[in-house]
């Protein structure tokens, strides 16, 4: 989400939590980003306070020496290295703005997204996950991920989290257990950018709506 994302929901949404945040938070003047920041490694390094170092994220497109490429189904042998990608390639449908999903509409009313499934897990296809070389079956994001997140920290208080992100692949920041466990309770919402304002051009633009728990 950029200023102008926020300035935007800000002066549409005064009386949602990212308003309260917004003029009642506190800004810093000297803050510092992870190396690559954008993307999968900034979104990321919010989640949990790592930089791609500690959390493995550096890319959403990236390189692992420690795994086997997509779609490998015999793990025998020294292991190879493959392409990590999370990303819209994993979708059961890339050009999809629903990822597949197959909403009624929608390209006529992008307001339908608001239909999007709490499961974005069914949206995504394991072939193309790297393999892990101990049990040779597709690393989930959430897998990949090497440290907890501020989501595990909620959770463990009984408090409910919500996620939105582009496409599927990075609601791994938000598993509903701890590492290596199930991504049961991901709420991930994308939203198209028309159809949270008519007056701009739609694009596959994204950002956090609704209020956090």
């Amino acid at each position: 989400m950029h200023q102008s994302d926020l300035d935007w929901y800000v002066t549409n949404h005064p009386n949602s939590e990212l308003a309260r945040l917004a003029t009642g938070g506190a800004e810093y003047t000297d803050a510092h980003t992870p190396d690559p920041s954008d993307s999968d490694p900034g979104g990321t390094a919010l989640m949990t306070g790592g930089d791609p170092r500690a959390t493995g994220i550096y890319y959403d497109d990236e390189y692992s020496h420690g795994v086997f490429s997509p779609g490998t189904t015999n793990c025998s042998g020294p292991v190879p290295g493959g392409n990590v990608i999370y990303d819209s390639p994993d979708d059961i449908n890339s050009h999809s703005l629903d990822a597949g999903q197959g909403i009624p509409g929608l390209a006529q009313d992008p307001a339908k997204i608001m239909q999007m499934t709490g499961h974005p897990q069914s949206l995504l296809v394991p072939s193309t996950f790297p393999v892990d070389p101990t049990t040779c079956k597709p690393i989930w994001p959430n897998q990949y991920l090497q440290v907890n997140t501020i989501f595990n920290v909620i959770h463990d208080a009984g408090l409910r989290t919500a996620w939105s992100a582009k496409h599927p692949a990075p609601s791994g920041v938000n598993p509903r257990q701890r590492l290596r466990s199930s991504r049961r309770g991901v709420s991930w919402l994308p939203t198209d950018a028309s159809a949270l304002s008519p007056t701009r051009p739609r694009a596959r633009d994204f950002r956090f709506t609704g209020q956090l728990a």
